[in-house]
């Protein structure tokens, strides 16, 4: 059966061999590479150009930039494959992913298969990178759909599009929400809600790269907002189709979490030395307003004390951070 893989390419010229050569020595070999370089403007192109001449599986599609989310479409446009997967390019996979997500899918008659993940952290190079595991908090097995659901909710199962093989059926009516980050929240639950069950395998098969220079590396009211809205927009899919298998305090605690979001980002920002004042002032609204839209009472300890110093003395906030 045909696998399509979606690779999304942007100025990632450092990287980019590493995951080319981990998505073309795939042991499965029943695969359509879909390379989408969205307007790179370093030596990203060419790289693609090079595997695209020596591999007839790949097939490339350079593109102004549209962002991670338009190229990710621009490949479900071209895709034909029975499954998708993507990897993106600062990414890696395993040898055995394709393989291993396909037999995984096909014998448990699932539509959407997730391997575990490995996390690489590298400060400006490769030296002295550590490996370590995520998305731990279940073991390996069958999930039907309302299971998945929730494990989803419960944030047991990630949202991540990358760790995961998914029938390409799914993504009918379903893309990838364009110019904004946190672009995978919304269409998984959407993919989770149409998927029968969900398989997963207790394999690390997928190399997650964390660098300085991601999407989301940066504290800025435009990545927040795209959190809220990506929040916002899951709650009210849960609310209004699933909350008959989401108890009340798993709901509760979801809206808490997003105040601690906003939180951390705030110490983040105070931590960082940023003097961006107006910066701060927003985001200080921000989680002052969350905080009584989602009209809870109770947080976490820590994070209401938090909470409570942003609220009523900001200027607290250096010494807290020290500690």
């Amino acid at each position: 059966m045909l696998v399509s893989v979606i690779v999304p390419v942007y100025n990632v010229e450092p990287y980019l061999r590493e995951a080319l050569d981990s998505v073309v020595n795939q042991t499965y070999k029943d695969l359509e590479i879909i390379i989408v370089d969205d307007g790179s403007t370093d030596g990203s192109a060419d790289i693609c150009e090079e595997y695209a001449g020596s591999d007839p599986r790949i097939k490339l599609i350079h593109q102004s930039n549209k962002g991670l989310s338009g190229a990710r479409n621009t490949g479900l446009d071209n895709a034909t494959g029975d499954f998708v997967a993507f990897v993106d390019s600062d990414d890696s996979i395993s040898p055995s992913f394709v393989e291993t997500l396909v037999s995984a899918l096909i014998s448990s008659d699932s539509s959407i298969a997730i391997c575990r993940c490995s996390v690489i952290y590298a400060s400006g190079s490769m030296n002295g990178v550590a490996a370590s595991s995520v998305f731990p908090t279940i073991s390996n097995g069958i999930y039907e759909r309302a299971d998945a659901i929730r494990l989803l909710i419960e944030e047991k199962m990630s949202f991540n599009a990358c760790n995961k093989l998914f029938k390409r059926e799914l993504f009918s009516g379903v893309r990838f929400p364009e110019g904004h980050v946190y672009e995978d929240a919304f269409p998984c639950v959407k993919l989770f809600d149409k998927a029968e069950r969900v398989v997963l395998v207790d394999e690390a098969l997928y190399n997650y790269r964390r660098r300085t220079g991601s999407i989301t590396a940066s504290v800025n009211m435009d990545m927040i907002g795209d959190c809220l809205l990506a929040h916002n927009s899951v709650s009210e899919f849960i609310r209004h189709k699933w909350i008959d298998i989401i108890p009340e305090p798993l709901y509760l605690k979801k809206h808490q979490g997003i105040v601690a979001f906003l939180i951390l980002n705030y110490i983040k920002l105070i931590k960082s030395g940023s003097e961006d004042k107006t910066l701060k002032r927003e985001l200080r609204a921000q989680i002052i307003n969350t905080k009584r839209e989602v009209g809870i009472k109770t947080l976490e300890p820590k994070v209401k004390i938090y909470y409570t110093v942003i609220k009523v003395c900001p200027a607290l906030m250096r010494v807290l951070c020290r500690k």
